[in-house]
């Protein structure tokens, strides 16, 4: 009994100062955490930050049709999420409003109609995907921005945002071209792989007035006017992205997980 104690302490320990978010560790070995599939009539996705927005409230804003123009719902402990549309017509802005690893979230993604029953993500990178195509950061007033933006105006801005994080993409993803990385409409599981390790490798927070801080793993942070094609142009050389700081942080979970795998089979 005693033995058991002490491991469990251990273990909350670990994740404490890991920035485990309080999750246990059923939670965080338990076998569904996979990416979602998608759901015929609805949009679903992931919600995360590099942690998942676990048990977050989801609110969608629909141009026509819903509950006074809105459909709810929440994510589950792995951050995904699944909303049937029903009467709701696009195109339309997600928001997703809670908490990652003990941290307050509020980030927005868009979609169309064309992604009803597909995949919509909602993470601090299409957060800034959305200040792009809805001209406001501020997650109040852009989430009651539903206008008549399209399909192609979300590539678009989705584009200029990657082209900004390119050197963060590269680094986590080992491809010289990631031209073809979708980082709205690509299932992922909050696994520290793929969408994931992007999360896991830059930092993206919202400080108001259209200024966003981008900090990828042992950079400085740059400020970003999303909403601003220009800035975003121009701060693409800034966002810089050292390989090995991202592979020794993305390998650190995976010794954490590895460390914790070997506790739970002692135990």
């Amino acid at each position: 009994m005693m033995k058991n104690f002490v491991l469990l302490l251990l273990v909350t320990f670990l994740f404490t100062a890991c920035g485990g978010g309080g999750l246990s560790e059923v939670e965080l070995r338990d076998s569904s955490n996979a990416a979602p599939s998608p759901i015929s009539g609805a949009l679903t996705g992931t919600a995360a930050t590099g942690a998942p927005a676990a048990n977050a409230i989801v609110r969608v804003n629909c141009k026509t049709g819903g509950d006074n123009g809105l459909k709810k719902g929440l994510t589950d402990a792995f951050g995904k999420w699944s909303i049937a549309m029903g009467d709701c017509g696009g195109p339309y802005v997600v928001r997703v409003k809670g908490a990652a690893a003990g941290k307050s979230v509020d980030i927005l993604s868009v979609a169309d109609d064309e992604d009803v029953g597909g995949i919509v993500n909602v993470t601090p990178i299409t957060h800034l995907i959305s200040s792009n195509v809805l001209g406001n950061a501020d997650p109040d007033t852009a989430f009651s921005q539903v206008a008549n933006f399209t399909k192609n105006d979300i590539q678009t801005a989705q584009g200029k945002v990657r082209n900004a994080l390119e050197n963060v993409i590269k680094a986590v993803t080992k491809n010289a071209d990631v031209s073809n990385v979708d980082l709205i409409n690509t299932a992922f599981a909050t696994d520290h792989s793929g969408l994931d390790g992007i999360l896991d490798a830059v930092d993206i927070q919202v400080t108001g007035n259209n200024s966003v801080n981008v900090q990828v793993v042992g950079e400085a942070a740059i400020r970003v006017d999303p909403t601003d094609d220009n800035d975003l142009d121009a701060k693409a050389a800034s966002i810089v992205a050292d390989e090995t700081k991202v592979d020794n942080l993305l390998a650190s979970y995976g010794s954490v997980g590895a460390l914790l795998d070997g506790l739970i089979s002692y135990i």
